[in-house]
């Protein structure tokens, strides 16, 4: 080519394929595991809306180095060596293939993939907080699954001082009508003798267990221990 070719060519711009956290789908997780030509092991994970490269040395945990970002050209997101096929996780490989890029993968070892099937994580993370490594076995107790959100219920009590109080309850902001038992446990300014122990813990036979069980142990800690005296009392109004 002569010069002004060479000068257009080079004016056009370098496009590379990239991909991002936000191309995959699903929890924080180990997204491939390797190892480099200096044979350090080399761990693409995604965690908190990132993708984290971290290559450290297997036998003594030695950090190498540690980068992340949101998103990455895919040519960085492989080992200069070898990918374990058991620890690549199938969404992230199906992107790496799907825009060109080779995965440079050993044999399948069916032994190793029982031994990591289960595991989020198949190596080593980094810990910001801490400052460290951190072993797979952590994550479960440190930084479980992202729950989805369940469902919210708001209780409002309009109490009218030693008078009725009506309690509404709202599911994800619906008032709750059908169904709805509500069990007072307030013993006011009238006391909490025998006679307004029985009166609370005195409900249907339908009530499940769990919550006369409640219902009775709340009640008895106004009320105390029981006693002759106590059954023979008259602070109730029946």
């Amino acid at each position: 080519m002569n010069r002004d070719e060479l000068a257009d060519l080079l004016a056009l711009p370098v496009t590379r394929q990239m991909l991002g956290a936000a191309d995959l789908a699903g929890p924080d997780r180990t997204l491939a595991l390797g190892y480099t030509s200096a044979k350090d092991t080399w761990h693409l994970y995604l965690r908190r809306k990132e993708l984290h490269v971290l290559i450290y040395d297997g036998l003594t945990d030695r950090v190498v180095s540690h980068s992340r970002d949101v998103s990455w050209p895919i040519a960085e997101l492989v080992p200069d060596k070898r990918l374990y096929p058991e620890s690549l996780d199938v969404q992230f490989g199906r992107l790496m293939r799907e825009r060109g890029q080779d995965l440079r993968l050993r044999n399948f070892d069916e032994a190793r993939h029982r031994r990591v099937a289960s595991q989020r994580f198949h190596g080593l993370t980094w810990d910001d907080n801490a400052y460290a490594l951190r072993h797979p076995e952590d994550h479960s107790t440190f930084d479980p699954a992202p729950q989805p959100p369940g469902d919210r219920y708001d209780l409002i009590d309009n109490r009218v001082p030693d008078g009725e109080t009506v309690s509404t309850l709202y599911l994800n902001g619906v008032a709750i009508t059908a169904g709805l038992h509500v069990h007072h446990v307030d013993p006011g300014s009238s006391g909490c003798g025998h006679g307004w122990l029985t009166a609370v813990t005195t409900v249907a036979d339908s009530t499940p267990t769990a919550v006369v069980h409640e219902l009775t142990r709340a009640a008895r800690e106004y009320h105390g221990a029981c006693d002759a005296m106590c059954e023979q009392d008259q602070d109730w109004d029946q």
